[in-house]
């Protein structure tokens, strides 16, 4: 039974009538927008609906429900929506649904079971989080189950091109954009009703997941940077050739090892030339069995240490630190001096580029890094 919408969503919708021409504008300029669609998807529909789309780069976001007249509720990091400008934008207009990563939150569902009873559609990246690496990441086994629940139609958004427009470990902007949008009627909600949440699960991986590399060696569309391998250094932590630790470096397109003197580049079209490995993917394939001496290892950065009050939708910012990781301790020196023992941090995440994401102490922190985002994340947890 449908419920009456709330006078948040007349807000709402009313924001996003006057919003929708400037977010279109800026989305044209962002990229070349290439749009597809199969039998049974409707842009102008009323009904509420699951979409589900895999998560490729950071603007995703905004693209995916584009097409649609009714914009969905989209579920997001709550670490992204703190602040007074994400909690206007974000919640108040967009409606974005805020959600706990890495554990279960009955709220969030909750929140979403209402929006599709007041007629809005709900949008879900299943992967859970923009991937650093090119390659797909595993569907989170509680979409299948969220999806039954909902008790709607699946539709799909396949996104090719936008890892290698727009990757999210660069620091530098690429140009040339095309990105590719492709939306399937997955399963009616009569079909998702009769199916099993393992049949739902083979269904959305055969739909929306993407191997970005290959994808890439197919089309070779080229995306000029001025600093193409810059960024690379913060997510790639074991040379290929020598096996040494933290000892990459890159600038503008050169990406080499201090240690062993390897040199390499970054190719127009994404791809490394000068190591064993041509992808970031395959290379953090290979790195992945080096955790235990990345543990035993010690690295810092610069960053900026911040606490987030997610009750109040606020964060407080401490100042400048450094960030120093040695003998299973971050030990943060600097504006602020914390110690803290990797064993106690929980629920702990990399949001945008490199923000380190943790509680710790029933506090909320973050450390916006500098570089080595990802050894930091690494020696903290394996699930990433």
């Amino acid at each position: 039974m449908a419920s009456p919408r709330l006078f948040a969503d007349w807000l709402s919708e009313v924001g996003l009538f006057f919003l929708r021409p400037i977010v279109i504008a800026w989305m044209k300029f962002h990229a070349h927008r290439i749009v597809t669609s199969g039998p049974g998807v409707d842009f102008s529909r009323r009904r509420p609906y699951v979409l589900l789309a895999n998560h490729s780069f950071r603007l995703d976001v905004v693209h995916v429900p584009l097409p649609f007249s009714r914009t969905p509720h989209i579920v997001a990091s709550r670490d992204l929506l703190v602040g007074v400008f994400q909690t206007i934008l974000l919640t108040r207009i967009a409606r974005c649904i805020s959600t706990a990563k890495g554990r279960g939150d009955i709220r969030a569902i909750k929140t979403m079971m209402n929006s599709i009873k007041r007629g809005y559609p709900i949008l879900i990246f299943p992967e859970g989080d923009i991937t650093f690496f090119g390659r797909p990441r595993s569907i989170e086994t509680s979409i299948p189950r969220l999806v039954k629940m909902l008790g709607v139609d699946l539709i799909t958004c396949r996104v090719h091109g936008g890892y290698h427009a727009a990757p999210r470990w660069a620091t530098a902007k690429r140009e040339n954009r095309w990105i590719e949008f492709d939306y399937r009627l997955a399963m009616t909600a009569d079909q998702v009703a009769s199916s099993t949440p393992e049949e739902i699960h083979r269904t959305i991986e055969n739909a929306i997941l993407v191997d970005h590399h290959a994808y890439q060696k197919k089309q070779m569309l080229p995306h000029p940077s001025p600093a193409p391998a810059e960024g690379l250094e913060d997510i790639l932590y074991v040379c290929p050739e020598c096996e040494s630790i933290n000892t990459l470096r890159a600038k503008g397109d050169r990406l080499w090892c201090e240690a062993c003197r390897t040199q390499g580049a970054v190719d127009e079209f994404g791809f490394i030339t000068g190591f064993r490995y041509s992808d970031p993917g395959s290379w953090d394939e290979f790195q992945r069995a080096y955790r235990d001496r990345l543990v035993e290892s010690s690295f810092s950065s610069p960053a900026e240490i911040v606490v987030h009050h997610y009750g109040r939708r606020t964060e407080r910012s401490y100042g400048r630190v450094v960030a120093e990781y040695r003998d299973r301790e971050i030990r943060v020196t600097g504006s602020v001096n914390r110690t803290f023992r990797v064993s106690e941090l929980k629920n702990v995440i990399v949001t945008l580029r490199s923000k380190l994401n943790f509680e710790h102490r029933n506090r909320n922190y973050v450390l916006k890094l500098d570089h080595k985002a990802m050894a930091f994340l690494r020696v903290c947890q394996e699930a990433y």
